[in-house]
């Protein structure tokens, strides 16, 4: 119940955030003079990263909660179950979170040819 609340929070605030940042003109994140903008984007990101962090320390908490109340009720002890579970779900992550990044990036046309120092990154950028 309390990673369902925190994931849909953390959505929430990171929607919230792309909203922003789409929304956004040049000149708008300016920390001088602080505009309803630039609070807001604080927050939001503040709260985002809050929210995101969140969730990974409370699995280690909750697992071993889960298997001290499976003990007392089964008598099993599935800690050893509960650590693979949590070991193989890891690697999963682990190996999916660089997958995807490769996607997106192979989606916005950096599948042809890697990026070097010659690549214009922004090339109307007067600097």
């Amino acid at each position: 119940m309390v990673v369902c609340y925190l994931a849909q929070n953390c959505t929430a605030f990171l929607v919230a955030l792309g909203f922003l940042v789409w929304q956004a003109q040049p000149g708008m994140l300016d920390f001088t003079n602080l505009t309803f903008y630039s609070v807001s984007f604080v927050i939001a990101y503040m709260c985002g990263r809050q929210f995101s962090t969140s969730p990974s320390g409370l699995i280690l908490t909750i697992a071993a909660d889960v298997s001290d109340f499976e003990t007392s009720e089964s008598g099993h002890y599935v800690s050893g179950m509960m650590g693979t579970i949590f070991s193989l779900t890891d690697s999963i992550a682990s190996s999916l979170a660089p997958m995807s990044i490769g996607w997106v990036l192979a989606a916005f046309g950096y599948g042809a040819a890697y990026p070097d120092e010659t690549t214009a990154l922004t090339p109307n950028y007067d600097g």
